[in-house]
């Protein structure tokens, strides 16, 4: 993290003269307008805030053509980003205007219309600071906590204070350890480097040779049979190259199961073995990954030279799952399985255990590494004295890798342990994070499934939580009963503590005021209606009141508004309204009144609401309120209001809205405090889970601006009852999380002092994906990896079919989109009908299995919606005549190990199951001819391999359609992100845009400030419409179901890359209905009572139909299609021309079928 103590040095010179001026007022504003001052003295004062948002305003309007004024921005920036918001600027300006004009070095008009220079003489030397400020980064802030000494010393484990005496002997075994250099260029820094193809399979002809018997042994013909494409210098087509050439970020795709996992460990060696070494980091999926990528790698290179960067908080879970993994592998006694190198690498082991009288060792994310505490020091008001670190660190087992890390050669990590771990300040002496510490030190970071890493990117900068909902496991409802739990287990000692306390009453009106927001949704149509399906907020809800409020003829009247009626002028009174509601807001309860404004009976009331039990008593005081509002700053009476007045009720919702938003944010801010007293868990408190602040420099901020709210989500099977309950979100969006990867080559980098960035490598076999807005990065595909020419000839051999099943009524049977209650039931219908033996003596299951052709690759696997399903169908599976013992299930790595036993014999009636982490080893298994799994858990990154190194798995069967859940709110996240990304960049965007282009909005505005909020306004008119649309395929709109059917593809074509693996083809067949609809009805036993809704599928109505559509214009366009660019149609054949031509086989055999009617859609030609 950067400091934010920039002007210090002002600070300790101001102390030493009778000065008085307020420099965390002058400095900020000063710096900004100084830099504004530069770019363009003559924009308005309000213009500096676009350029803190991380957009390239001053790019565009032709302000910083020049690197060095774009240096200028990204200086101010890492040190005014908390100003970034148009009314945090507006703020402090106006807060800047209150100072005394003489000490002000710059004059701003009233109106904010423009400013100017004052020559001021006092306190010059805030001058020289401002000019460092522009041209050098923050320094970062220094963290580095001296040893304990000989003493007795505390610390928390869990809630208890714990107490360890550190005897002399111990103390003096402290050392200091080699820490990382931040300040030394890395060997290439950031120049252009060249990897040829050949030096890369001499590499992997090296690995073969240093390979173990039972160790892989084929790397050089992986890399041999790889072909590798480079766009031509036109930019237009891909052709044959000779090497990778590396200059900032390089985007690589190839089509699934081409090598890409091989090329990055091969490039890995490569780096390690030059005559001057480099550093390189491989980012992976999950923490079992790391473990396997590291040991394989440590058999090619000194174990010190690699080493994989895990992260403390999760130890424990990391330690268990390997522990799964082993038993499930057949490994039961736990005593043996320490021969694991991976333990090692997950130390949890703590030192200091020894010198305490302890049943339990302490827990990871409680270890005192840096947080022991002398006994004798003095500790006020629950404030803990400076902490002293563990003087045994440089030999703690716990702490192996972080000291390896520093020479190591080879960092594996995932993006999460990146993202939030923070570098051990025992090697750093600074705060920092993985993610910076790799940038800084890295000549090649390479990142697989780069798409997968950006779509969590962009979640991990808007995080939501599930506040409350029917079932019983949400948030709110298991907080509750925790706390409850606690207090009641330590008969309510904790209460002794005024942090607790307050805990507790925050919680309260937490609960209390949540159960009354959901009594009124839940009861009151109208009132839904009002608060809408989109989000809101306390900020939201209340300005739309005072709109009503103050619309002509509000009161007593009807509230729907009128849209044909302007907008009338704020009069007085909604004025002097808002400013009231600004200051209820901030303070809902009262707790640092009175004001001796409205605000105070706002606040009055508010508690009243909570704790009353005279409902009508506070109805009469809420319409009495409307009535004073009305009136407000005016010499009038207040008026009757009655009782029964619509706004009475949406102003009683937004007082309760504004008390729960507020202690929300309280118990955000007091769960640290209680953390240890209450045993809470930092892992579960979803309320913070938040980006680290050290990259809200880095990235942009989200570009509707950062909001936060609440999204109540009705229940769609609750029809029936006389009210509708639902679920209710709260989320915070606080930046475009994919632009931090696209910028990762930046950030290293530092201008001032010549050092160059890292060299980025995005890996993926689907992150160029069209109009996707989940999967597609933006940034140009440079390389393409491509199959041997037989390979690639074999999986266009793929075949797609429909295979559809149908009740006792001869209805199709499909599972998308149905009720759990119903969905269950239908699950077991269709597998019945799978697994048992039909008219010809076999099952249609064992019909497909056969169907494949090759007897080595005779297995299946059967595609589910979530875990719970996989089990249930393996299971009911395993039971039938003819598949017992034949039938796995995945789990979860996490799943109780006596619930995942590898070959099952713990529960002869269940079926065995497979870990999600040993997936490969299905394979293995001469018994297992069945594997069932969640679609997404298995859509990438596990080989499932047989002995001739191809795809095991012969045929997958998809039991239902690929679907997001509808009402996640992620799904608004990733499209206003893709938007974001594509519109900055003058990329054509899912839908029509007006203006077409960021550029285009930018020249049409005459200041900054304008741009920025027509931006802002922009966004935010896309956000809202993505958050109220209906996200069901059917009713999508026509450039919505093209962008879908490209983020189904993806997930379609990652599944079916397990199937592909060694240059096979695969065998797909579609088992939902929905799949095709039309087609399941005119196959139905019973075709006749389908007749008058027979109809043939089309792109509006058929997934299938639509992935086609959505291909076909790369493959074959037609006239009134949008034109394509030839890269792009290059790109689209390399990577999805075997799903094209297995989609129009299948899709051109079924049309034939009678389907007469009179939309019938022309044949492909």
């Amino acid at each position: 993290m950067r400091s934010k103590k920039w002007y210090a040095e002002l600070t300790e010179e101001l102390r030493q003269t009778t000065l008085e001026l307020p420099l965390e007022v002058l400095c900020p504003v000063e710096l900004g307008l100084t830099l504004l001052s530069r770019l363009d003295k003559a924009q308005p004062p309000t213009s500096v805030w676009p350029l803190l948002g991380g957009y390239p305003f001053a790019k565009e309007s032709g302000l910083a053509d020049d690197p060095a004024q774009a240096w200028m921005i990204t200086c101010v920036r890492h040190r005014l980003w908390p100003l970034r918001r148009p009314e945090s600027w507006l703020e402090a300006l106006r807060d800047y205007q209150g100072v005394d004009s003489d000490l002000r070095a710059f004059r701003i008009a009233e109106d904010f219309s423009f400013f100017e220079w004052t020559g001021t003489t006092t306190l010059t030397t805030r001058f020289p600071v401002y000019e460092q400020a522009l041209s050098t980064l923050p320094d970062y802030v220094d963290s580095r906590p001296a040893p304990a000494k000989a003493g007795r010393y505390f610390y928390y484990d869990r809630d208890e204070r714990v107490e360890v005496e550190i005897p002399a002997d111990v103390a003096d075994r402290a050392r200091d350890v080699p820490g990382h250099d931040l300040m030394s260029h890395t060997v290439t820094n950031g120049e252009p480097l060249d990897i040829t193809w050949a030096a890369l399979g001499e590499t992997a002809r090296w690995m073969d040779t240093r390979a173990h018997e039972d160790e892989r042994a084929n790397w050089q013909a992986s890399i041999e049979s790889t072909r590798l494409l480079v766009r031509d210098i036109h930019g237009h087509d891909f052709v044959e190259g000779d090497r990778l050439r590396f200059d900032g970020l390089l985007h690589a795709v190839g089509v699934v199961g081409v090598g890409k996992s091989t090329l990055m460990k091969v490039l890995a060696v490569w780096a390690v073995r030059q005559d001057k070494p480099l550093r390189i980091t491989l980012v992976v999926g999950d923490v079992a990954e790391q473990l396997a990528t590291t040991r394989e790698l440590r058999s090619f290179l000194d174990v010190g030279k690699v080493v994989p960067i895990i992260g403390s908080s999760n130890r424990e879970q990391h330690v268990e799952g390997l522990h799964r993994r082993l038993a499930s592998n057949g490994h039961v006694r736990f005593a043996g399985h320490h021969e694991d190198e991976g333990f090692a690498d997950l130390g949890t082991a703590c030192p200091l255990d020894a010198l305490r009288a302890a049943e339990t060792p302490v827990r990871s994310v409680d270890a005192p590494c840096t947080r022991l505490y002398a006994v004798d020091s003095q500790v006020t008001d629950r404030k803990r004295p400076s902490p002293s670190s563990c003087p045994l660190w440089h030999e703690c087992p716990r702490h192996v890798n972080a000291r390896d890390q520093v020479g190591a050669r080879v960092w594996v990590a995932n993006m999460a342990s990146l993202v939030a771990s923070p570098l051990q300040t025992h090697v750093g002496g600074v705060r920092l994070r993985q993610l910076e510490l790799a940038c800084l030190r890295s000549d090649l970071v390479v990142i697989d499934e780069a798409d997968r890493v950006m779509m969590n990117l962009d979640m991990v900068f808007a995080p939501t939580a599930t506040l409350v909902s029917r079932e019983p496991h949400s948030w709110l409802d298991t907080l509750y009963r925790h706390n409850i739990l606690e207090l009641s287990r330590a008969g309510r000692l904790q209460l002794s503590d005024r942090y607790v306390r307050n805990w507790e009453v925050a919680l309260s009106v937490v609960s209390g005021a949540t159960n009354q927001l959901y009594s009124m949704l839940i009861a009151d149509q109208s009132l839904r209606d009002w608060v809408g399906i989109e989000y809101f907020n306390s900020w939201t809800l209340q300005g739309k009141l005072l709109k009503e409020l103050y619309r002509p003829g509000t009161a007593g009247t009807d509230d729907e508004e009128d849209e044909e009626i302007p907008a009338a002028e704020p009069g007085v009174s909604r004025a002097e309204a808002a400013k009231v509601f600004d200051q209820f807001r901030d303070d809902p309860l009262g707790d640092n009144g009175p004001y001796e404004t409205l605000a105070d009976r706002l606040a009055a009331t508010t508690q009243d609401l909570l704790h009353t039990l005279n409902r009508k008593a506070v109805a009469h005081r809420l319409a009495a309120v409307i009535g004073e509002l009305l009136v407000l700053g005016t010499p009038e009476k207040p008026g009757h209001v009655a009782e029964t007045d619509p706004q009475v009720r949406k102003l009683e919702f937004v007082l309760l809205l504004s008390a729960l938003h507020h202690r929300l944010d309280r118990l955000t801010h007091l769960w640290p405090l209680v953390e240890d007293a209450m045993r809470l868990d930092a892992k579960d408190n979803e309320l913070i889970r938040r980006p680290p602040m050290d990259y809200l420099p880095l990235v942009p901020e989200s570009p509707m601006g950062n909001v936060l709210g609440f999204q109540y989500v009705v229940d769609d099977g609750d029809g029936h009852r006389d009210g509708v309950t639902g679920t209710l979100r709260f989320f915070r969006c606080t930046g475009v999380g994919r632009e931090l990867l696209l910028s990762l080559p930046s950030l290293g980098v530092d201008t001032t002092t010549g050092r160059g960035g890292p060299h980025v490598l995005l890996l993926s076999g689907t992150s160029w994906a069209g109009t996707s807005t989940r999967a597609h990065v933006v940034a140009p595909v440079s390389a393409v990896l491509r199959p041997s020419h037989e390979a690639e000839e074999r999986v266009k051999e793929t075949v797609f079919k429909m295979r559809f099943f149908h009740d006792a009524d001869g209805n199709p049977i499909s599972l998308s989109g149905r009720p759990p209650r119903i969905r269950s039931s239908l699950l077991r219908s269709l597998v019945d009908k799978l697994g048992k033996p039909g008219p010809s003596g076999i099952s249609p299951l064992e019909e497909e299995i056969r169907a494949v052709g090759n007897p080595n690759r005779q297995r299946a696997l059967l595609l589910v919606g979530n875990y719970q399903e996989a089990r249930d169908v393996a299971d009911q599976l395993d039971a039938m005549p003819g598949w017992h013992g034949h039938v796995k299930a995945l789990v979860r790595d996490n799943a109780d190990l006596d619930d995942a036993v590898a070959d099952g014999t713990d529960d002869l009636d269940r079926a065995g199951v497979i870990r999600r982490g040993n997936a490969g080893l299905f394979a293995t298994d001469a018994m297992a001819r069945v594997l069932v799994a969640p679609m997404l858990a298995i859509e990438r990154g596990y080989n499932i391999l047989n002995r001739d190194n191809d795809a095991a798995l012969g045929v997958a069967l998809l039991l239902t359609r690929p679907h997001p859940v509808p009402t996640d709110i992620g799904l608004s996240v990733l499209a206003i992100n893709d938007w974001e990304s594509r519109y900055t960049r003058g990329l054509p965007t899912a839908e029509d845009t007006d203006p077409a282009s960021f550029a285009a909005l930018v020249a049409s505005h005459d200041t900054l400030d304008s741009a920025g909020r027509a931006f802002r306004a922009l966004a935010r008119s896309k956000w809202g419409r993505l958050l109220i649309r209906k996200y069901a395929y059917s009713v999508l709109s026509k450039d919505e179901q093209r962008s879908f059917a490209w983020d189904q593809l993806v997930v379609l074509w990652q599944v079916i890359g397990r199937l592909v693996r060694g240059g096979v083809a695969a065998r797909v067949v579609f088992v939902d209905a929905k799949f095709e609809l039309a087609i399941a009805e005119a196959r139905s036993p019973n075709a006749q009572k389908h007749a008058r809704r027979r109809r043939r599928d089309h792109s509006r109505s058929s997934l299938l139909h639509g992935i086609r559509d959505a291909l076909r214009p790369y493959f074959e366009p037609r006239p009134d299609d949008d034109p394509v660019a030839p890269a792009d149609m290059r790109l689209a054949e390399l990577l999805y021309k075997p799903v094209y031509l297995a989609l129009c086989r299948m899709l051109d055999e079924v049309e034939p079928v009678d389907l007469d009617g009179p939309d019938l859609l022309s044949r492909r030609t």
